[in-house]
């Protein structure tokens, strides 16, 4: 009888291969839907720095407006002066914000709406100039672009954010 028994002094210790097999299943499967949702809060920590980014670009571009004519003048040198180096960027460094000027006495002038999402380091066509690091891109001209002239009656910021890829704008009031 003791033949068919199995010897007690022994111990049989470790694990099988399928009980191996499963844990290391286990653990990538919780490794996947970790960086699922790490990676999800990167980019929702990045739309919130391009939105928090560009209401203070606005406010400050706001606090440029002469109460008199209404006008804005917003100088490469006071940019300088409110976003020292490293300046303004996306936090995508192959992205930018955009932002258009407008000389209409009466409402924004510019394209009507927000522009269409950008993913490279080009704004939209169609007016719109890039804001990179210390220099707020004068490519509109004088008296079009908010840092070029002191005739500026309206303007408009954007940034395109990622997780929605849609685009967000702050722009002044009289729109």
């Amino acid at each position: 009888m003791q033949k068919f028994l199995p010897n007690s002094s022994k111990s049989t210790s470790g694990f099988t291969l399928i009980e191996l097999m499963i844990v290391i299943a286990i653990i990538g499967i919780l490794a996947v839907v970790v960086l699922g949702i790490f990676s999800g809060a990167q980019g929702s920590a990045r739309d919130a720095r391009r939105v928090a980014e560009i209401d203070a670009l606005a406010k400050n571009i706001e606090s440029t407006r002469d109460p008199q004519t209404g006008y804005y003048y917003y100088p490469q040198a006071r940019f300088n002066t409110d976003y020292p180096v490293p300046g303004l960027s996306d936090p995508v460094s192959s992205k930018v914000y955009c932002q258009i000027g407008s000389t209409s006495s009466s409402a924004f002038s510019g394209p009507t709406g927000n522009p269409t999402p950008w993913t490279g380091p080009a704004c939209p066509i169609g007016g719109w100039a890039s804001i990179t690091g210390t220099t707020i891109n004068g490519v509109l001209g004088a008296g079009n672009d908010i840092t070029d002239s002191a005739s500026i009656r309206g303007w408009k910021v954007c940034a395109t954010l990622e997780r929605s890829n849609t685009v967000f704008c702050k722009s002044n009031l009289i729109q």
